[in-house]
């Protein structure tokens, strides 16, 4: 069984057991989760991960990872928003003398950063 150590925006630390994690119990990420997602996964590591998840060659993933984001771009391009169920919304917003570029995260992705959401199931 793993067990997670949280640092809390306090200062305080907490322990996260598996069971935890299994039963979908949130936390608050604190100063040092957050700091570790400060870490970016650039394009090449992002398609090599998704090759090994879907035993696929990179090559392969690489391409569809290339379509697919040329696809959101030609969709905010034209003005059209994004949706991706699970993950979030982009959309983009004409302004003034401008357009401004939004994302609305998923429930999903709120709970995970322990925004106010309604998800309850895993993380």
């Amino acid at each position: 069984m793993f067990e997670q150590i949280l640092l809390a925006a306090d200062g305080s630390t907490s322990s996260r057991k598996a069971a935890d994690v299994a039963a979908g119990r949130r936390h608050t990420l604190g100063r040092s989760a957050r700091a570790s997602m400060a870490e970016r996964v650039d394009k090449p590591e992002l398609v090599g991960r998704v090759a090994r998840r879907l035993d696929r060659d990179g090559e392969t993933v690489g391409e569809i990872v290339d379509g697919f984001l040329e696809e959101i771009y030609a969709a905010l391009k034209g003005g059209e928003g994004v949706s991706l169920r699970g993950f979030g919304s982009f959309y983009v917003r004409p302004e003034r003398d401008s357009w401004v570029f939004k994302f609305n995260p998923s429930q999903r992705l709120r709970a995970l950063f322990g925004w106010s959401s309604t998800y309850r199931g895993p993380l």
